[in-house]
């Protein structure tokens, strides 16, 4: 998960005046280079969903009409269909588990089609919440549909003392990104902090893939069809 560190990690947030966007700059200390990553860090501007209220139903080989799920409002759901519609990039993480029966996954999609898939770790406690629900301080997957805000190839974790590479954020420091070395073995089932690991080739494939798109994040906790 995502947390800053005052001795390693110093965030600056910079209101760019008139256009209301926020930049992140991180500035490193020579100590804690690391690997000859390239810095690529920045807050993605999400465009506000407008519903109208005169609006085909748009049909989807993938998902129904009416929202499947409860925390995700009908209208909410109706902008998702149009978004997919119109090709747009999108992930879905599955936290699902169930020992030799199915594993936790993700898939990446451009509309319909299916662009990579693979193995995660969601987080050990296999607590799944709402964004509307209070996490406390155990470890918890959120479920919903959410924008990437933020994207980083290097991202550092305070609270864990660890690196997040080729991270995609999508609700406050619930993020995608690469497994360290300990954690590749666990892949497919519960093991993280709350973010979801994937394998680094994966996660980086993913990052380049998702580039500076608009991406949309689609989380549920359900058994796998077919």
């Amino acid at each position: 998960m995502l947390r800053k560190s005052s001795t390693l990690v110093v965030l600056m947030f910079v209101i760019v005046a008139g256009v209301g966007r926020a930049q992140v700059v991180l500035a490193q200390t020579s100590e804690d280079a690391g690997p000859d990553i390239p810095a690529v860090e920045e807050v993605i501007p999400v465009t506000p969903e407008v519903v109208q209220e005169d609006v085909a139903v748009v049909k989807s080989s993938l998902f129904p009409a009416i929202s499947p799920y409860k925390y995700i409002a009908q209208d909410k759901w109706n902008n998702f269909l149009s978004y997919v519609a119109n090709d747009g990039k999108w992930i879905k993480l599955n936290f699902y588990y169930k020992k030799g029966v199915q594993a936790q996954y993700f898939e990446a999609y451009e509309g319909e089609r299916l662009y990579k898939t693979g193995p995660i770790s969601g987080a050990k406690t296999n607590i799944n919440l709402l964004p509307s629900q209070k996490q406390g301080k155990k470890l918890h997957n959120h479920l919903g549909l959410f924008d990437v805000w933020f994207r980083s190839q290097k991202q550092w974790s305070g609270m864990y003392d660890c690196w997040m590479y080729w991270g995609l954020f999508y609700y406050g420091n619930h993020g995608f990104h690469a497994a360290l070395s300990k954690g590749i073995p666990k892949l497919g089932r519960p093991d993280s902090h709350g973010c979801d690991r994937a394998f680094p080739k994966t996660a980086r494939e993913v990052f380049l893939w998702a580039a500076k798109n608009h991406i949309k994040v689609l989380t549920v906790c359900e058994p796998k069809v077919g």
